[in-house]
């Protein structure tokens, strides 16, 4: 995986609340393997109509946020099953981060599992940051994962809590096999010291 350590990019608003994952990735595109992409199927049904044709009224479908990789969602965003599919769709779409009021228990412990940042701010901090964009579009912004800040041109920089295992994961671009492999060292020394044989 990309390691994160420092993300500058176009932040996308999409404020609604209770966003689940369903209407992130929809369960009828559950059987589709991955190796193809998931990127156009990430918010499938608000992008386009039942035609096929573009929703011009969606934040995503506007060309002023072509390229975003940050995506700054409402509260309770990615709620609802635990579908992997879901980080997967944001991440193929191109997101690298998630900034929103509050996530879902499953998708915020997936998501950097997976190589996207997912962080929960507040409401006051996400409603500043909302604010901003919508009287500045295609506003970018920065995430400094090594300070856990996220810094918005005239706001001042709003600070965030992530567990050190997750921070450790995108910092370096691991998967959780891959950081259990970074502790072989330490689990051999372990075993080396201790009696591993099973009682006869």
């Amino acid at each position: 995986m990309t390691p994160i350590v420092r993300l500058t990019a176009i932040a996308v608003p999409l404020p609604t609340a209770n966003m689940d994952t369903d209407q992130i990735f929809p369960a009828r595109y559950m059987s589709r393997s991955r190796s193809g992409g998931f990127g156009d199927l990430a918010f499938r049904d608000h992008r386009f109509a039942a035609d096929g044709a573009l929703r011009s009224d969606f934040v995503l479908n506007q060309a002023v946020y072509e390229g975003a990789q940050v995506l700054v969602a409402g509260k309770n965003f990615a709620c609802g099953s635990a579908r992997e599919q879901a980080v997967h769709a944001l991440l193929d779409y191109g997101f690298r981060a998630v900034i929103a009021v509050s996530l879902g228990d499953i998708f915020a412990s997936s998501a950097p599992e997976n190589g996207l940042l997912a962080v929960a701010v507040g409401s006051e901090a996400a409603a500043a940051i909302q604010q901003r964009l919508a009287v500045a579009p295609g506003l970018a912004l920065s995430i400094d994962l090594d300070q856990r800040r996220i810094e918005v041109p005239g706001l001042a920089p709003v600070l965030f809590a992530i567990s050190e295992r997750h921070r450790e994961m995108l910092m370096r671009g691991l998967d959780p096999l891959s950081q259990l492999l970074q502790m072989e060292p330490r689990i051999a020394a372990f075993e080396a010291a201790h009696d591993t044989a099973m009682p006869g």
